[in-house]
């Protein structure tokens, strides 16, 4: 599975790993199951560590639909991790629809930067 997630409940963090080739089909998989993981909460702060993302099959991925079953709600902080320029631009994509109702998020290059915006 390209979306793996752990939640830390004591410090409130979600912890989510993308890797190799994803898709829409795995990106809606993963908002289910969020939203169904009685550990989750909408307010969570999210680090998201797309070191190991290969490729997104943009085809698949529908954004208006990411948007409305979006888990996350307006005070959430979220921090996405993305070090090469494909994987930055497609989510400064990302980051300009879902920004606003879905969270606070910010894109950053390395995982220390998005550690120290998330104040972990």
């Amino acid at each position: 599975m390209p979306v793996l997630y752990t939640i830390d409940s004591e410090r409130r963090v979600v912890f989510t790993q993308v890797v190799g080739v994803v898709d829409g089909e795995q990106l809606h998989a993963h908002q289910d199951r969020l939203r169904n993981d009685p550990d989750f909460q909408a307010d969570m702060r999210e680090l998201m560590d797309c070191l190991e993302l290969k490729d997104a099959k943009l085809k698949t991925i529908v954004y208006p639909h990411l948007v409305r079953s979006s888990p996350w709600g307006g005070k959430a902080k979220r921090a996405i991790v993305a070090p090469s320029a494909l994987g930055f631009g497609l989510l400064r994509i990302f980051q300009t629809i879902m920004s606003g109702a879905h969270g606070d998020i910010a894109i950053f290059r390395d995982l220390q930067s998005a550690k120290a915006w998330l104040e972990l």
